[in-house]
This record gives structure tokens, sequence and C-alpha cells, in this order.
């Protein structure tokens, strides 16, 4: 997921929509291909659920983060610019 640059260090790759063999895999869960046989609807359904509730947990907590004053981010060990930093991540990236 991620790219090297023309000096070489790693950036995030462009965001992009998630693919099914992407979505089989969150959680560690290892793709399943001819191998193992075909993913089951009820599994995948589940891990989508699971996705999304992991999803809008995060956005919240980014939410919360930008609520709090500078004391408060004291109080937690990170300055105002690492809270914007992780306010602005997409949802779906940790």
């Amino acid at each position: 997921m991620y790219r090297e640059n023309f000096a070489g260090a790693q950036r995030p790759a462009i965001s992009r929509a998630l693919t099914v063999a992407e979505l089989c895999s969150i959680g560690g869960v290892d793709r399943r291909g001819p191998r193992h046989g075909p993913v089951r609807p009820v599994a995948l359904l589940r891990r989508i659920g699971a996705f999304i509730r992991e999803s809008r947990t995060r956005a919240h907590s980014r939410d919360e983060l930008l609520r709090l004053d500078d004391r408060m981010l004291k109080d937690i060990g990170i300055t105002r610019v690492d809270a914007l930093y992780e306010a602005r991540k997409p949802f779906w990236r940790p």
C-alpha cells in the first residue's frame, strides 16, 4: 500500500475504493482463493460489517480529538499538529 517516490522515501498510495479481495483480508484473515475455496457470503458480510463499524469508530475518535484543547492534548502527550495530522486521515486508514 506504499509507493516509493523519486528520493526513495515511502509515501501512502493514492486513496481508492477497496476491492472484494481487500475486504476479505480485513482483520488479518487470509484472502480466499482456489486453494481455500470460495468466500462464504455470510463471512464476507460479517467482515464488511466489522470494517464499517471500525471505520465509524475511527472517524468518531478523530472528530473527538479535534475537540480537545491544547491542555488536554498535552495531557495525552500529543501536539495540535499531531492531532490535525491524525484527524485528516481518511476513515479507512488506521
